[in-house]
């Protein structure tokens, strides 16, 4: 299994660049002189009493500006409150079908999403969809972003079936809007991808990452982040479809690369050295794979921080292959501290998730160090 990180369905629109996945740098439409994107169920709440006169746009703009910055300081809460108490008043001095009533309600959707409401960010964008469609036209940019937000919110909440659907409706509309080549196209093609993976069709998968890489090779060139990715893409599809020595080659040719034009401590760096740890644990090397697990931990803590779910998941990796190296002392410690630690975290996908991985894997420990009794039936015949 992959390290914890972002599931399938990568690099949403808008989302920053040099994002851990390889994700192309944001895109930006009439929202960039407002601040971000949203949408929701603030959106439809009808204007109260309140501003009966209409109040000046740079009054709501710059208020608007406030909210922006607790976004981006990661105070998701109270930028969502304020901005669900700007729409009404900017509905009724603007507007409700005015372009910047539009681009609040993106922003709203945006910021459900940031806090890890994808059910809530699904149900802003869908109830944005026709109206953006209504005032800006289907093949606005901003009305395809809304479509493709959909479809990456329908992967975040595992539902790979309808994104999937999603993104097939969407990559004719980007290709003929935006052209093939577009940045957005083609991360709807690799979500797409993921999402074929995700439902089992290594293969198939397989195939549309070197067509993509093929593409980002003459886009982007060799050494740009995008390009990387697309070749970390094919040597994960090697490994899923059970070529693991070819997975594990590929990896180790992707890693100086990445080392030179990222940087050693950069995320997608250490995930591929990640990576190389599974493929050698994979391929039974178990000793080696050990070794590189213990040189990654100290930089996977240090620049992620010890309560990163990639952080921790390696040191689950570490947990596993002490088990399968028959040293169920180093194993059970490592369990032990890493329970704990899980324990003082607060809930969420990543944490959730190891926390079950690890009382499985605790599990698998207990039943293999059990003593085994003498088995009945006869006695061996003595020699």
């Amino acid at each position: 299994a992959a390290p914890a990180g972002p599931p399938p369905g990568r690099a949403p629109w808008g989302a920053p660049a040099g994002t851990p996945s390889g994700g192309i740098p944001a895109y930006r439409t009439g929202a960039a002189a407002y601040g971000v994107s949203s949408g929701g169920a603030g959106a439809h709440t009808p204007a109260g009493p309140a501003s009966r006169v209409p109040e000046p746009e740079e009054a709501l703009r710059s208020e608007s500006a406030v909210f922006d910055r607790l976004r981006r300081e990661g105070d998701h809460g109270a930028a969502l409150a304020g901005y669900e108490r700007l729409l009404p008043r900017l509905r009724e001095s603007l507007g409700p079908d005015h372009p910047r009533a539009l681009e609040l309600r993106s922003r709203i959707a945006a910021c459900r999403e940031d806090a890890g409401d994808h059910r809530g960010a699904l149900e802003e964008y869908r109830a944005l969809l026709p109206d953006q469609a209504a005032v800006l036209g289907a093949d606005h940019p901003d009305t395809l972003g809304t479509r493709f937000q959909i479809a990456y919110q329908l992967g975040e909440l595992d539902d790979h079936e309808a994104a999937l659907a999603a993104y097939r409706t969407v990559l004719p509309d980007l290709a003929r809007v935006l052209g093939p080549d577009h940045g957005h196209t083609l991360t709807a093609r690799e979500n797409t991808t993921d999402h074929l993976s995700a439902l089992g069709d290594h293969r198939g998968a397989m195939e549309e990452h070197r067509r993509l890489l093929g593409d980002r090779l003459r886009v982007h060139g060799p050494d740009h982040p995008a390009t990387l990715a697309a070749r970390r893409d094919v040597a994960v599809s090697l490994g899923d479809l059970g070529d693991e020595a070819a997975s594990l080659a590929e990896h180790r040719r992707l890693l100086p690369d990445r080392t030179r034009v990222l940087g050693p401590d950069h995320p997608d760096t250490l995930t591929t050295r990640f990576e190389i740890v599974q493929r050698l644990g994979s391929l039974g090397d178990l000793g080696s794979a050990v070794w590189e697990a213990l040189l990654l931990l100290p930089d996977l803590t240090r620049v992620l921080g010890a309560g990163d779910p990639r952080a921790l998941a390696l040191r689950l990796e570490i947990a596993r292959l002490h088990r399968l190296q028959g040293n169920a002392s180093a194993a059970g410690s490592t369990l032990e501290s890493l329970a704990a630690d899980l324990e003082r975290l607060p809930g969420g996908r990543g944490v959730d998730s190891l926390r079950t991985r690890v009382r499985v894997e605790s599990q698998v420990l207990r039943e293999w160090t059990l003593p085994r009794g003498p088995r009945g039936g006869p006695r061996p015949y003595p020699s």
